[in-house]
């Protein structure tokens, strides 16, 4: 049976194409007594078009303090933006800084 492998699409676009226009986040909801979020869930940007989602939830996990702590595939350019869950009167989101850096190490 011939078929792509996992992820091949993505590879060959980043081949052709020289750059991602979505990348995971790690992310925190403060959602509190709300309906815990579900996979799938559309995240919005306070920035875009009416209707217009610009990612979506991954997974997410109660955190002790309160809220959730989840991974969304989120577009790069609205990742700094003013983000919500389900619509623009969701929780808020906020994006949290990862643990390592994404820019390539210099060689030496």
């Amino acid at each position: 049976k011939k078929g792509c492998y996992t992820g091949q699409e993505i590879v060959a676009r980043m081949h052709y194409l020289g750059k991602l226009k979505k990348r995971m986040y790690k992310i925190h909801i403060d959602a509190h007594g709300d309906t815990a979020p579900q996979s799938g869930d559309p995240v919005f940007a306070e920035n875009a078009s009416a209707g217009q989602n610009t990612g979506m939830l991954i997974d997410a996990q109660v955190n002790p303090d309160g809220g959730y702590d989840a991974l969304a595939v989120l577009q790069i350019a609205d990742s700094q933006a003013r983000l919500k869950l389900h619509d623009s009167n969701g929780p808020v989101i906020h994006v949290e800084a990862l643990p390592y850096s994404l820019e390539p190490e210099a060689s030496s």
